[in-house]
């Protein structure tokens, strides 16, 4: 047997020093031929088991190149001539030699020291095979599936995972420490991407870019997360002694505000959500922005975690659906998905949305985007069944030649589905009018052939807060 070249092994011994598992690394699509005799059959291969090493935080490698989505690019497995066996990403196949990207190293092996070459599965088929094999309950299989998602460059499903791995348990320290690793890897990912310079010669054309993207305020946000609050369950907020006292004079002689010094003394120590509370049954709207909150309502947490994250941004939000050119009427922003301005705003562009029944006695009624009534029923996750399962089927492409729907749900019993029936449950009803002056963008170029649908049709009157 052929040792391996210098080459190659002082790339594997660089390849081990950074501390990453060497049989987990990225996928980047493969491309050029390779001996049919050292071509094998799709092999399947599995998260790691859970005495893998934990990842070693590094920056993302490689930004400079576009990226795709590693959910559908393929790793390989090279068993050497000398009986040694690698797994990295396939980034190139040639007559002469393989390449793997292994821990983030470029890993070239000549063909000549290969004996056997084997190619796994798509990233994202692995994934859901493995996903559908856990235990509801089971924290270390979710661990173990986000550490190899992580691996793989799938940050936003190892998110998924690990968020639920930390809900089962949240006194599990491996799964807490993983999680706030993965969020840092999500926010290096967000700016590098944001910082890559455009490859366009300057004596190019300049390309016309796309509008900017009008996002809620930070003044804005807070209004929804107060008329969003969970008096049961608040989040962290602060008034000003200021505030309540502008608030008493305000509103003297009414009889919930009391009378007596000592009674409004009493009132200024009353925690944050009791004079939320106050405010709630006075009708004092003009004061609710002066309730500073700092976190997500529960309502609205949820969302950000099981819809937003979970799969809005990654399923619908991508640039070749509602994120990109061809967005229709319903275009969402898919950039810096995890800031408050981002998950904010595309909740309230889904909030607002109306689309128009094409079927039944509300055959041309504007419908909502989110039934707060039925939520089961709200199109929103309808649109994401199988369309021989949904009330509301999801349009066909626009444009010829465009790939077919492929639904994000498989039923109304997948977890998703349930989870943003949940999120759907807990928000405020009567639904409130938040009073945020927002117009939603419409992409920079007009599609054809689009379904009756309409964000500016009527939103229905409510009872407010």
């Amino acid at each position: 047997m052929r040792p391996v070249s210098r080459t190659l092994a002082a790339t594997l011994a660089a390849a081990l020093m950074t501390g990453v598992p060497m049989t987990r690394s990225v996928v980047f699509p493969a491309a050029g031929p390779v001996p049919a005799e050292l071509d094998s059959q799709p092999a399947s291969d599995g998260p790691p088991s859970d005495n893998a090493p934990p990842p070693t935080p590094r920056a993302q490698p490689d930004f400079d190149a576009p990226r795709t989505d590693t959910g559908d690019q393929r790793e390989a497995r090279v068993v050497t001539t000398s009986g040694g066996t690698f797994t990295g990403l396939l980034v190139e196949r040639t007559r002469d030699m393989v390449v793997l990207k292994i821990s983030g190293i470029l890993t070239p092996i000549p063909i000549k020291d290969i004996a056997r070459i084997e190619t796994l599965l798509p990233n994202r088929d692995r994934y859901l095979q493995h996903k559908d094999a856990l235990d509801p309950s089971d924290v270390r299989g979710r661990v173990n599936l986000a550490r190899w998602l992580m691996s793989v460059e799938m940050l936003d499903e190892a998110l998924i995972e690990i968020t639920d791995a930390t809900r089962l348990d949240p006194l599990d320290t491996r799964a807490a420490d993983l999680h706030r690793l993965i969020e840092q890897q999500i926010l290096l990912r967000d700016r590098t991407r944001d910082s890559i310079p455009s490859e366009t010669p300057r004596t190019a054309e300049p390309r016309q870019r796309p509008p900017a993207f009008p996002l809620l305020t930070p003044e804005q946000i807070n209004v929804i997360r107060v008329y969003e609050l969970d008096l049961a369950d608040p989040p962290r907020m602060t008034i000003s002694r200021e505030t309540i006292t502008r608030l008493i004079e305000q509103y003297t002689g009414d009889p919930l505000i009391p009378v007596s010094r000592e009674g409004r003394d009493a009132l200024l120590r009353r925690r944050p959500d009791q004079i939320v509370e106050l405010m709630f049954k006075l009708r004092a709207r003009d004061f609710y922005p002066h309730v500073k909150v700092q976190q997500d309502p529960a309502a609205m947490r949820r969302f950000r975690e099981d819809v937003h994250r979970g799969w809005l941004v990654n399923f619908c939000a991508t640039s070749d659906c509602h994120g990109g050119a061809e967005a229709g009427k319903l275009w969402l922003n898919n950039r810096n998905p995890n800031t408050d301005a981002t998950v904010y705003t595309n909740f309230l562009i889904l909030d607002r949305f109306r689309l128009r029944a094409d079927r039944g006695e509300k055959k041309g009624s504007p419908v909502p985007l989110i039934d707060y009534a039925n939520p089961a029923n709200s199109p929103l996750v309808q649109m994401a069944l199988p369309t021989d399962e949904s009330l509301f089927p999801h349009p066909t492409p626009f444009r010829p030649g465009k790939a077919p729907f492929k639904p994000l749900f498989r039923s109304q019993e997948d977890v998703r589905f349930r989870r943003a029936v949940e999120w759907i449950r807990t928000m405020h009803v009567p639904r409130p009018d938040y009073r945020v002056d927002y117009t939603p963008p419409t992409p920079p170029v007009p599609i054809a052939n689009q379904p009756d649908q309409d964000t500016n049709l009527p939103i229905p009157q409510r009872p407010e807060r």
